[in-house]
């Protein structure tokens, strides 16, 4: 009875730096400047990002600004980096036109926190998703 006592805690032992070392965290490449290196931290490969959804209120300068769903508009910068989705496709930003950016759209995005020098916005998209467009086609009338 010891003894089996004895191995269990061995190995036991033996598989807790093994848990540990399986236990990853998720990451993301480090974000996009919008300009130079100033606001985010390199020291790491892990990256905060964040999402939210909401409503386009306007598009200006590169800075899309969204009322989210908990009633508070938030500014983000649009980047070279940023990807769009319609839906869950991929589109290229040549696709896009100020339609997309209709206000009331609904779109939810992923972005990142930017701790740089003060500016219009203090969150980088990383990705911005439309809504597919669910308005109603009007039906053929018969006859």
């Amino acid at each position: 009875m010891k003894n089996a006592i004895k191995l269990f805690l061995f190995a036991a032992v033996l598989l807790v730096p093994a848990i540990a070392f399986a236990q990853g965290s998720g990451s993301t490449e480090p974000s996009p400047r919008p300009s130079g290196n100033e606001g985010i931290r390199e020291e790491s490969n892990f990256a905060v990002t964040r999402s939210t959804s909401g409503g386009v209120v306007g598009i200006k300068n590169g800075i899309l600004t969204v009322k989210t769903d908990k009633n508070k508009e938030i500014s983000v910068a649009l980047v070279k980096e940023t990807k769009f989705k319609i839906g869950k496709k991929i589109v290229d930003v040549n696709e896009l036109d100020e339609k997309f950016f209709k206000e009331g759209r609904k779109v939810k995005i992923t972005y990142q926190p930017y701790q740089g020098k003060k500016t219009d916005f203090d969150k980088i998209a990383l990705v911005v998703t439309f809504e597919d467009d669910k308005t109603p086609k009007e039906k053929p009338k018969l006859g």
